[in-house]
């Protein structure tokens, strides 16, 4: 199933397409990407890393009250809202000069979308990469 039927059920013959979408070619890769998501229990493993870092991001918000004021997000799609006197664009500049990709939305929230096979360690090396950039702030 890729849509609840209540979803499903809003879209008539006509409504969404694509040239190219419904292709053996296509089919068969999407086909091969939900089999791995289920065989490598791909899913679950998201959900506790993103409750992980949402967690390591919760403790650098309670170290830092003053540059971080709300962190959100849902599974590994997350972001840290800074208060609006810090430009995020900084924090990113830094994190980057540090070999860290991340992004900034807006002027002051920066924005953690890490690929889905991020492993702990990483998640650990980018918050003490991100509490050394807080610290100079």
């Amino acid at each position: 199933m890729l849509a609840k039927e209540e979803i499903a059920s809003a879209f008539e013959p006509g409504d969404h397409g694509t040239t190219f979408g419904g292709n053996a070619l296509a089919c068969s890769a999407g086909a091969c990407v939900i089999n791995t998501l289920l065989k490598e229990n791909l899913i679950e493993e998201c959900a506790a890393k993103g409750k992980y870092f949402k967690d390591k991001l919760f403790k650098l918000q309670n170290s830092f009250p003053q540059l971080i004021k709300d962190i959100r997000g849902m599974g590994l799609m997350l972001g840290a809202q800074l208060h609006s006197n810090i430009d995020a664009k900084d924090v990113v500049q830094s994190a980057l000069d540090m070999g860290f990709i991340i992004n900034c939305t807006g002027d002051n929230t920066l924005r953690f979308v890490p690929p889905l096979i991020i492993s702990i360690d990483e998640i650990d090396s980018l918050i003490d990469a991100l509490e050394k950039i807080f610290k100079e702030f």
